[in-house]
């Protein structure tokens, strides 16, 4: 008699009880998704970019970089023609090693 009279109720607090839990799962999957996104934008920000322009030259020849040509893009933001450069180790300015900093660019 007395299952019979808790019957509803457990089933009441059993439904209850897995439909938290559902919400809870939603919120922690749109939290992770959110938290993914936040770091994809923190890497794009933080990824050094390099616009060309129909002006942009290569620093060895002098001569214009066209979009159809393979270009070298050094860490200091030296642009050269792929042809042209020399030592990708090197400043193609100065022939020095780039520094820590540099590389890390």
């Amino acid at each position: 008699l007395v299952d019979l009279q808790l019957a509803p109720w457990l089933e009441r607090v059993v439904k209850h009880k897995s439909l938290l839990r559902r919400e809870l799962q939603i919120h922690k999957n749109i939290l992770k998704a959110q938290s993914f996104q936040a770091h994809e934008e923190v890497l794009v920000a933080r990824s050094p970019s390099l616009k060309m322009t129909h002006k942009t030259v290569c620093s060895n020849c002098n001569k214009k970089i066209s979009r159809a040509q393979v270009f070298a893009w050094y860490p200091n933001g030296v642009v050269v023609h792929f042809h042209c450069m020399q030592d990708k180790r090197l400043d193609p300015r100065t022939q020095k090693p780039f520094t820590l900093k540099e590389q890390a660019l």
